[in-house]
């Protein structure tokens, strides 16, 4: 029997390793515009207690710490997408990129509803301080099956691992982790129990190939 890979749902786990002092650096200006109030006034969907978002122009910003990390991430996600769409160097520069980007601040008992992002092509996370505290349960970002059409489950399925598992993802992000996933894909993120701020980058990218 052949077992075919049909209607794949590409999730790419990578990393962009920082030493301490520049996740430091980087957290340190996140701060610094929270006490600023540059608060996202319009979001898309309710943002709830405990989590602080920022408008969705992070990478527009001039900060130093802030234009490396959005180059870095911005690498990284061309490179997924040449990768996946067998582009040559030549069309790689040819790429016209576009992004919107903002950072969530995740206190004790804050969360992220389900939701995704249907104007764009693919999605980014990153971690520069997981929050985590020894004997709390870890923060998820869990990634929901794409099914359109649910599923009946039984032991006959509830037990397929990825890749052609229909249950959901999760992640625990550390420093340093990306975590890059096509944009339609719903998503949420559980309730952090930790008394130590979470702190993430999220970006959502689309493109278009100039002729």
């Amino acid at each position: 029997m052949e077992y075919l890979k049909a209607f794949y749902t590409p999730i790419v786990a990578s990393r962009i390793d920082l030493i301490q002092s520049e996740y430091h650096a980087i957290n340190k200006v996140i701060f610094k515009l929270e006490k600023l109030k540059w608060k996202n006034k319009q979001p898309s969907q309710g943002i709830e207690e405990g989590v602080y978002e920022s408008p969705h122009r992070l990478f527009q910003r001039e900060e130093p710490e802030i234009k490396k990390i959005s180059a870095l991430i911005t690498n990284k996600i061309l490179d997924v997408v040449c990768t996946l769409n067998s582009y040559s160097g030549r069309q790689r520069g040819l790429l016209q990129t576009y992004a919107a980007s903002w950072f969530h601040i995740t206190r004790k008992n804050g969360f992220v509803q389900p939701h995704n992002h249907p104007n764009a092509s693919w999605s980014a996370v990153y971690c520069t301080a997981s929050g985590e505290e020894a004997g709390i349960t870890k923060t998820a970002l869990v990634l929901m099956t794409p099914n359109n059409i649910p599923m009946y489950v039984d032991a006959g399925n509830a037990n397929i691992n990825l890749p052609i598992s229909s249950d959901t993802v999760r992640f625990y992000l550390k420093e340093g982790d990306l975590l890059i996933f096509p944009s339609n894909l719903m998503h949420f993120v559980s309730t952090h129990l930790s008394s130590k701020e979470r702190i993430t980058i999220a970006t959502n990218f689309w493109f278009q190939l100039k002729q």
